[in-house]
């Protein structure tokens, strides 16, 4: 029987902001776990406490990454209804003020362990390869920036619209789906509508972060251009952002009425009764809040763009062409009743469908398993690519080599100091653990759905390494080792002094994996291991009662350090 294919989804965003990027992988990923048949693990950003600040709403923060993974699941569970079976591991993240973006800080391809390099889903793949536009030249560049970068590291583009930028490979399919909550409402209103109630009591209503780009400019000009055509029109506005007083300022001056409220989660009683859903944007590839208004059974009245192709099979979404047929439409809907939902038009919405979709269009039934080749790299750029063909595998390296370069990056607009995590990040996310006489070793402080602690070694990247099997510590002469752990355990001493979980004793470590074990027992030398002598224990067999030889870890003639030798050793030879 072939073993479970393992899909990495990485973002750029996560819960508690509300944005896209953030909620759709989320339930893409409790999705694709849900039958079981898969392996998934949601790669999202950490910030440290002084970006969260910026960027999470409510004063909600996190001083672990353990503490935000609870909360993202328990969010999660809230809306579907059901357990979800996927790991969430996390990669260290920047917020760039000026772009109003998570940008990813140092090579993520290096969260996933190797063996479970299988598939990768990229969610904005131009944005997690490459970094945001910083003037006008890297905007004049950035279409072809962005074609480069996918084109040697996705094996298959789906595109949510046609509205996006066109790249090689690349099909168009809506793989988004709605919240399972706005169907629950849109039954409740279908139930009411079936009865002869009157479902709907509201009027017109657009929800959206406050910023003039998210449609606010066009809503706002469309109504002001045409008071007259809809005078008695009532509209409320409901959004947060930078550009909220300068919406309430523009709403003032007109002769309608138009009502500025903060921010509210969609799902809200408060939007229930509303029947009419005005979203003039363009900006968005795939508009979340349209999905969701048709979820709940309301009359969507949007531009005829091509990132609305795919509501328009739906008998409730209107479109328009110009400002007069905005009005024209906008009077029909306010005057019509909602047409009643279908069970086939309502899976068409869900994520289920979407899903099915995914699968379809990502052809991972029909994928083969192609190895992945590794390049060169230096301490945060290690990637293992699949690729097909000299020239990808030319541009790859190309790009790869022009990333390793803090003074390249700046030149594309990434964020000052991205190339590795700062002290900062490296304390949160318990990244570096340094000073018990060895290299340097990497501790991953992401945490897994199993109740036992998992100290897997999942990467080792060395330039010289070489065949030492007195060093039992699960790193490689000179290279980095990274560990994953649902908490940092301390320092080898540390470690070897917990008391197993099974027998009650100290120094057993039963409760690790056969990687972990080894990884303290060679780190400590015979006189500063805390253990009793009678309490070492098989690595391979963690047996409370067998007794085996500890080895002691060699010593570097160089620098004096334990933990590799002279051969592998980093200091530069006088």
């Amino acid at each position: 029987m072939d073993r479970k294919r393992h899909i990495a989804i990485f973002t750029t965003a996560s819960l508690p902001w509300m944005t896209g990027t953030a909620v759709n992988p989320l339930f893409r990923a409790a999705y694709l776990s849900k039958d079981g048949e898969r392996k998934v693990t949601l790669v999202i950003p950490w910030l440290s406490l002084k970006d969260q600040e910026l960027v999470y709403p409510n004063n909600i923060r996190f001083s672990s990454h353990v503490e935000q993974e609870a909360y993202v699941h328990q969010w999660l569970e809230e809306r579907t209804g059901f357990k979800s079976d996927f790991a969430i591991c996390f990669y260290p993240g920047k917020f760039a003020t000026d772009k109003r973006s998570i940008l990813a800080v140092g090579d993520i391809s290096e969260i996933i362990p190797k063996e479970d390099s299988d598939v990768a889903i990229l969610e904005e793949p131009e944005h997690l390869t490459w970094r945001e536009k910083n003037g006008r030249l890297q905007a004049f560049l950035l279409k072809h920036v962005n074609t480069w970068v996918v084109g040697i590291y996705c094996h298959k583009v789906i595109r949510l619209s046609a509205a996006t930028q066109d790249y090689p490979k690349s099909i168009i399919c809506n793989v988004h789906g709605v919240n399972p909550k706005f169907l629950e409402i849109g039954k409740k209103k279908l139930e009411q509508q079936q009865n002869g109630d009157q479902a709907f009591t509201k009027g017109a209503y657009y929800i959206g972060k406050m910023v003039w780009s998210k449609g606010y400019k066009e809503l706002l000009k469309l109504l002001r251009d045409h008071q007259k055509e809809l005078i008695g029109l009532e509209v409320d506005l409901y959004g947060t952002g930078e550009d909220s007083d300068q919406v309430k300022e523009a709403a003032k001056k007109l002769e309608l009425t138009v009502r500025v409220n903060p921010g509210c989660d969609h799902a809200d009683p408060l939007f229930h009764d509303y029947k009419v859903f005005l979203n003039p944007s363009t900006t968005d590839v795939v508009c979340t809040t349209t999905a969701e208004a048709l979820a709940m059974g309301k009359i969507v009245v949007c531009a005829n763009h091509p990132s609305n192709d795919f509501f328009k099979q739906f008998p409730n979404c209107r479109t328009y062409n110009d400002s007069k047929d905005f009005v024209k439409v906008t009077c029909k809907a306010l005057a019509d009743e909602p047409a009643q939902l279908t069970d086939a038009q309502r899976h068409e919405l869900s994520w289920e469908a979407a899903t099915d979709r995914f699968l379809r269009a990502a052809e991972l039934d029909h994928a083969s398993r192609k190895n992945l080749s590794e390049f060169p790299s230096n301490k945060f750029m290690s990637a293992s690519l699949n690729l097909g063909g000299k020239i990808e595998d030319l541009s790859a390296q190309a790009h790869h080599f022009v990333s390793g370069f803090e003074v390249s990056r700046r030149i594309f607009g990434a964020i000052p100091g991205s190339l590795q995590p700062d002290e900062e990040q490296r304390k949160e996310l318990v990244l570096v653990v340094r000073g018990f006489g060895g290299p340097e070793i990497m501790v991953d402080a992401n945490s897994s759905s199993s109740s036992k602690p998992d100290g897997r070694v999942f990467d080792v990247s060395c330039d010289d390494h070489e065949e030492d099997d007195s060093l039992e510590a699960g790193v490689r002469a000179g290279g980095e080792a990274v560990f994953y752990s649902p908490q940092y355990w301390g320092q080898p001493e540390d470690v070897l002094s917990r008391r197993c979980d099974q027998c009650g004793e100290v120094g057993n470590l039963a409760c690790f994996s056969p990687s972990f074990r080894r990884w303290p027992q060679g780190a400590v030398s015979t006189s500063t291991d805390p253990r009793p002598s009678s309490h070492v224990v098989d690595p391979a067999n963690p047996s409370c009662d067998r007794v085996i030889r500890r080895r002691k870890a060699p010593r570097c003639s160089r620098c004096g350090k334990l933990g590799h030798n002279c051969k592998s050793c980093r200091l530069p030879m006088e």
